[in-house]
């Protein structure tokens, strides 16, 4: 219980209105009624009018909370198998959780079939949440399965707020220590076989449900994995003990319950910093004037200038006005080349409701954007941004209109340079500083698609140079490189 109420995502969902929190509840009852009727070898009355309850809550609570029927289920028809249960405890769970699950739950599903054709509304939520396109290869499999690894764990705000990096790597060898440990326990001890196998499957079947719902629906998020934590806890707890001790396990959760109090009290506050008011737009800032229904975008400060893979854009927005639905500013980082996103931000400028601003001032809203672990196709690049406001009634951007221009739904900005290391470069030849300009420098070079040292006839030479440059510039400037 202390392991789930440390997971930093867990706790910022179950403060968060949402169905997540019944459906995990659900669950959790539901897999301790079984291992308690499992445990004592007989339901009754009592117990099954329990589950049938438990059962009737999954149904309302979320699509997903009917994989609690399969769970439920089998351990039924496991207890008949190894003659715990009789097939009169079976009947009676069966008989109570249909009859309350289709009174108390059949009304929503007869709904959906009415409106949509479909009782499960499957039709309408692909069409709200459709994928535009699935993974292509393993490294995008690898990539999307990280992400949901990295949301389950610690990824709070509009997705975009994530902890320090060695988090999550130890994370990665507290999990590998506690699967380690669970194969130990297993081996050791041959009663708990069947208790692990059982645990071990119904994390296995919610990890399998996430994987049939994110084929069809954007949905590819750690917190559809927290029905399993029942299952999921006592078995990293088992594994951790089995290797490491009774005290060494307990300190193992430190790091977990640590970052769960320091979230809200250090992370969420920095992030989430409050608007300033401004007499004038910075020295070095970009000025932009696009006028979006009662509000303006009047510049940006780019506070970042270099960046990498999974490390943190910094930017203040400039702007005027208020809007009566509160708008919410949005904030993409942007591949220069693909267009994939980076990282993104959405939500209310430094936390202020836009209905409330004074039409009279002139705002900095700081954002904070961590990027993803894409590695982009060149280094260095400099990386962009689209900026906009979204209205949270109509569910639709709010169009700009710049100058004489037709309207468009978002801004174009230039972000920092990002300066990651291309997948297969040769390294970086450094070397001393040579002067192009007062503004820029030469400072290293990389040769691609050179084999040994020789380049042949008709072969491409890919010449990649590394520039200096003391502080930011938007002009354009041309690089002529001759062979």
């Amino acid at each position: 219980m202390f392991l789930a109420a440390s997971v930093p995502t867990f706790v910022s969902i179950s403060a968060s209105i949402n169905n997540d929190n019944l459906v995990t509840l659900a669950y959790t009852a539901g897999l301790y009624g079984c291992v308690r009727v499992l445990r004592r070898g007989r339901i009754s009355h009592r117990m099954a009018l329990a589950l049938a309850l438990i059962l009737w809550v999954a149904a309302l609570s979320k699509l997903s909370g009917l994989g609690l029927f399969a769970v439920v289920g089998v351990a039924l028809l496991a207890g008949r198998w190894y003659r715990t249960l009789a097939w009169g405890d079976v009947i009676r769970v069966g008989a109570w959780g249909a009859g309350i699950v289709g009174l108390g739950a059949g009304w929503w599903y007869w709904r959906n079939w009415r409106l949509y054709g479909d009782p499960f509304a499957l039709e309408a939520t692909r069409a709200i949440w459709r994928r535009d396109a699935l993974p292509g290869d393993w490294g995008g499999v690898l990539f999307e399965a990280r992400g949901v690894w990295t949301s389950f764990w610690m990824t709070l705000g509009q997705f975009n707020i994530f902890g320090p990096v060695w988090f999550y790597e130890y994370l990665e060898y507290g999990v590998a220590i506690a699967i380690a440990g669970v194969t130990l326990a297993s081996i050791r001890r041959r009663p708990w076989r069947v208790g692990i196998f059982a645990l071990v499957l119904v994390c296995a079947w919610q990890v399998l449900l996430l994987i049939l719902a994110t084929r069809q629906i954007n949905v590819s998020q750690g917190r559809i994995l927290f029905p399993a934590l029942g299952a999921l806890m006592p078995l990293l707890v088992l594994g951790w003990y089995a290797v490491l001790g009774q005290a060494l396990s307990r300190l193992a959760l430190l790091p977990l319950a640590v970052m769960a109090i320091w979230a809200p009290v250090a992370l969420l506050p920095a992030t989430f910093a409050g608007l300033k008011t401004v007499q004038d737009l910075p020295p070095g800032a970009r000025p932009i004037l696009a006028e979006s229904e009662s509000l303006r975008l009047r510049g940006y400060w780019l506070e970042t200038q270099m960046v990498g893979a999974a490390e943190t854009v910094e930017m203040d927005i400039f702007f005027e006005g208020q809007h009566s639905d509160n708008a919410l500013l949005f904030l993409r980082v942007l591949d220069p080349i693909t267009r994939d996103i980076l990282g993104e931000f959405t939500g209310a400028p430094g936390m202020a409701p836009t209905a409330r601003l004074d039409p009279a001032d002139l705002y900095a809203a700081s954002v904070k954007i961590r990027l993803n672990e894409r590695v982009l196709g060149c280094s260095p690049c400099r990386t962009e941004f689209i900026v906009g406001w979204f209205n949270p009634k109509t569910q639709q951007n709010i169009p700009f209109t710049v100058g004489d221009e037709e309207a468009v739904e978002s801004v174009l900005g230039f972000g920092p340079v990002w300066m990651g290391q291309v997948p297969g470069a040769a390294p970086l030849q450094p070397m001393e500083p040579v002067a192009l300009g007062p503004e820029i420098a030469l400072v290293g070079y990389r040769l691609h698609g050179v084999n040994d040292g020789a380049v042949a006839p008709g072969d491409a030479l890919v010449v990649e140079v590394r520039l200096a440059y003391p502080a930011p510039f938007f002009q354009d400037w041309t690089l002529v490189l001759a062979c």
